[in-house]
């Protein structure tokens, strides 16, 4: 199921699913998506006061961002508040995000494109990305979460193509720009700037001048420093550290404890607590709203875990008989992983000090997760299912039965909106 017709009818119906989040959420109170009214509340701010950044205190909380997303969402808030006001500058911005989050699943699915696991399958793993429903509902939110994802998933896809094709001038230019993008704005992404070294590193043919692994390497560095030098200076002069980790741990100490408090509260063990926060990130990841108060059917949670066994199955059954990998397959695995352990190092360590497991974070991975989601299952169904009519069959139901779940969530979770 690689056909690219597929294509546009899924990008404009991820559009549109998250554009009637959008729409369908009222624009005061701006509590049914996590950290909406606080990313609002910035995005207010930089508008009013052309550009600047506001202080760093409860209601502006999500001010410890890198600001591209914040600063982008202002301008058009600030445009369409003038002219159309202000209520339909907040369906701007969430449209902003909407557009944002379809250009991630067409990443999603260029990236697939790039890879051995998912070449033929790229359609289905690019409509798992679209259909998961919390990225549907982020998707019509303003949130730095869409940006980070963009950026982090077109880094993975300009990195894939140079790891296969070479680190061309052309490429590494892209690669910094969508890097820039991902780190301006989410911190998290600044473990791009390792796995880009890995890449570089073990993709290097024997013929190949060193001088280029190291520009490859060192020209995205430069790139974030150049862009954001200036918020890290700014973030070590007025609040002791570059990234504002003081800050933060200040100011949520006493409104979401972390294991240190728990475990004393609870006795919990190290284990527990690690387990709790992880399983927390997979249910959110999914699917929780209204502040992540509410939660998908436990079924459901049930068949995607079911899925998901399917797929871990596929995997083990053909690492069953490895096949010899190449230089290029190695390098793209490394520099992956790389990242994968960068974003689950912070996930935890976050987490640690302050509970609060929200499976966003893991949205700068949707490409590798859904690449790996699917491509189990392919390799699953060419083992039991070998016919491409009855594999067709299967990648339409789950198209069908992903979408029939969004459709669900949006009739049942935005009522709770207006539920004490």
């Amino acid at each position: 199921m690689s056909d690219r017709s597929w294509l546009p009818g899924l990008l404009v119906g991820t559009f549109l699913l998250s554009a009637t989040w959008a729409f369908i959420l009222p624009t005061e109170p701006l509590g049914f998506q996590p950290d909406e009214g606080s990313h609002f509340a910035v995005i207010r701010f930089m508008a009013a006061n052309q550009g600047a950044m506001p202080p760093y205190r409860m209601g502006y909380d999500t001010a410890i961002h890198p600001p591209f997303y914040h600063a982008i969402a202002a301008l058009f808030y600030s445009i369409a508040s003038r002219l159309t006001g202000t209520n339909a500058a907040v369906m701007v911005v969430r449209l902003l995000s909407a557009f944002i989050g379809t250009g991630t699943v067409y990443a999603v699915y260029r990236m697939a494109r790039e890879t051995r696991l998912c070449r033929t399958v790229a359609i289905p793993t690019a409509m798992l990305a679209a259909l998961i429903p919390m990225r549907v509902s982020l998707g019509g939110a303003a949130t730095n979460e869409n940006l980070a994802a963009l950026g982090a998933s077109a880094s993975l896809v300009v990195l894939y193509s140079a790891i296969r094709r070479g680190f061309t001038n052309r490429r590494i230019f892209v690669l910094c720009f969508w890097t820039v993008v991902a780190v301006g704005s989410k911190v998290t992404c600044l473990g791009l700037l390792p796995a880009i070294a890995v890449g570089a590193i073990l993709s290097r043919k024997p013929d190949q001048p060193l001088r280029q692994v190291v520009v490859s390497t060192v020209a995205p560095v430069v790139a974030v420093l150049i862009a954001l030098g200036w918020w890290f200076v700014y973030n070590t002069l007025h609040y002791g550290d570059p990234l504002r980790k003081g800050a933060a741990d200040r100011l949520w100490d006493s409104v979401q404890p972390g294991f240190a408090v728990i475990s004393e509260r609870t006795g919990m063990p190290a284990w527990r607590y690690l387990v709790s926060i992880l399983s927390g990130g997979w249910f959110s990841f999914w699917g929780q709203f209204k502040g992540m108060q509410h939660r998908l059917p436990i079924g459901v949670y049930a068949a995607l875990f079911a899925a998901q066994l399917v797929s871990f199955w596929g995997i083990a059954t053909r690492l069953s008989r490895p096949l010899a990998l190449s230089r290029t397959q190695i390098a793209m695995g490394a520099a992956t992983a790389v990242f994968a352990a960068w974003v689950l190092m912070i996930y935890i360590q976050y987490n640690w000090l302050h509970n609060t497991p929200q499976g966003r974070y893991f949205f700068v991975l949707l490409g590798p997760m859904t690449i790996l989601f699917v491509g189990g299952i392919h390799l699953f169904l060419r083992r039991y299912a070998p016919g491409r009519h009855q594999q067709r069959i299967v990648w339409i139901l789950g198209g069908v039965l992903l979408a029939l779940l969004n459709l669900y969530v949006l009739y049942v979770m935005p009522p709770l909106e207006f539920v004490s």
